[in-house]
């Protein structure tokens, strides 16, 4: 296990048709610098966040899916077209040409 003080780091980047994101952010004990840019042609944009305690707004967001009888996009219904699109790409013999 990491001691306490240690920074946790987390990043990711998604390239799409026309742009590409970049998301950094690393937490120490006393603070929590965060970066996202997204990038398109013919420019760069940096995108702001406002700060938030990240544990606590997923608490809630979970507590308010719950106590809630609206869909919340997380069910199986909703993640059987994109697992039926993932199969058939995954099968070369099956792509329409």
């Amino acid at each position: 296990m990491m001691p306490m003080g240690s920074p946790f780091s987390v990043g990711y980047e998604a390239t799409f048709e026309h742009a590409y994101i970049s998301f950094f952010e690393k937490s120490t004990r006393d603070s929590v610098e965060t970066e996202c840019c997204v990038y398109t042609h013919d420019k760069k944009e940096k995108v702001i966040f406002e700060p938030e305690e990240h544990c606590k707004a997923l608490l809630k967001a979970v507590i308010e899916d719950f106590s809630s009888d609206k869909d919340s996009g997380l069910g199986l219904e909703s993640a059987l077209p994109g697992l039926s699109l993932a199969l058939s790409l995954s099968n070369p013999s099956s792509i329409k040409r």
